[in-house]
């Protein structure tokens, strides 16, 4: 599914809320039901602040402003909320910092006045959640200790209307809250830009953020197709990890049966469905005891690698030739026609007359 367009790293939410030409609106009207406060958009002066890092690295999901002297960070979760958020946030902060005093008033003797912090979970997933909870940095030290330094993340349920009416307060948190939904709803994973157009046409059937997604249709269903794509990449490496943490483990057995077994490589390799490759190479690396009987099965890496290439490019290219190089070159090294045929996946016979042609 690699149908991700990277000029599309902010999600809905960091546009909705933070780029868009009525973000500032949006923004203010969800820190006003966020934190009980009633800012007027005429009476305050607001400021957007972007660093090119977000609190993902990958994707953003976090949007800023300062409001009449105040950052507010914001940063929406749809699974399970993490409770590293308050390391996170004390990076993204310094960054922010970093970008509003100059460098050589840090050094200055006169304090420098900085924005005070104020900083939000914004959480509409799907798992239960209390209605509001907090999380503290200081949490997280070995000896909690909250008077050197600390830094709180406030995390609001901004789902359930029974725990907290927020989404009922802010109109359009509750019409962002209900696309998410419908995108949840219509996600094909098979035709997953369709299904997101699919999404906006229902919501704006339906009076859900009409203005916006009629605006900009094609730049949300890029933001979707980009978040979709992240979320895959994901779970994708997450599999790899796993696979490759099997694969090691296989490994592993297999050269405990060579070496206090006596069983030779290929066989452990196979039993273990470890690549006999990775056993070799683990086998030549290993103590005194493991490279003597790496070299008494007449094996070299070098050899065993071609013999992994002639079969791969002769099964998929079919380059006869890269087959009958591998076969000489491995009966050339000391290697038995019987344990050529077995690694190159051919018949005896085969091997045989290879031989005899050379």
């Amino acid at each position: 599914m690699k149908f991700i367009n990277r000029k599309y790293k902010d999600s809905v939410f960091t546009d909705l809320f933070g780029s868009d030409r009525d973000g500032k609106k949006n923004f203010l009207d969800l820190y006003n039901a966020l934190s009980g406060s009633d800012y007027k958009l005429e009476d305050v002066t607001m400021e957007r602040k972007v660093i090119e890092q977000s609190l993902y690295k990958t994707y953003n999901n976090d949007v800023s402003w300062i409001i009449d002297g105040r950052l507010v960070v914001l940063v929406e979760h749809q699974s399970t909320v993490n409770n590293n958020m308050p390391f996170r946030c004390l990076e993204y902060v310094t960054r922010i910092y970093e970008t509003i005093v100059p460098i050589d008033r840090r050094y200055a003797q006169k304090v420098y006045k900085i924005p005070n912090p104020d900083f939000y979970v914004v959480y509409v997933g799907k798992d239960s959640m209390p209605c509001e909870q907090e999380l503290r940095l200081s949490d997280a030290f070995y000896e909690k200790d909250s008077s050197r330094l600390d830094l709180v993340v406030k995390v609001k349920n901004c789902t359930d209307p029974k725990l907290l009416p927020i989404a009922k307060n802010c109109a359009i948190l509750e019409e962002y809250c209900r696309f998410i939904e419908i995108v949840e709803s219509t996600y094909s994973r098979r035709f997953p830009r369709s299904s997101f157009r699919k999404a906006i046409e229902k919501a704006v059937s339906e009076g859900i953020l009409s203005d916006y997604l009629s605006r900009k249709t094609r730049e949300v269903t890029n933001m979707l197709c980009a978040k979709y794509d992240y979320k895959m990449d994901i779970a994708v490496k997450q599999e790899e990890a796993f696979e490759d943490g099997m694969e090691k483990k296989a490994v592993e057995a297999a050269t405990t049966l060579v070496k206090e077994f006596n069983i030779a490589p290929e066989d452990a390799a196979a039993k273990m469905g470890a690549p006999l490759t990775k056993v070799l190479e683990a086998l030549s690396k290993d103590n005194s005891e493991g490279k003597a009987l790496y070299d008494n099965y007449g094996y070299k890496l070098e050899t065993s690698v071609k013999q992994k290439e002639a079969f791969e490019d002769g099964m998929e290219k079919g380059m006869q030739q890269k087959t009958i190089e591998a076969v000489a070159g491995l009966y050339q090294n000391g290697v038995s026609i019987e344990v050529i045929a077995k690694s190159l996946n051919m018949t005896i016979e085969d091997v045989q007359k290879i031989i005899n042609k050379g």
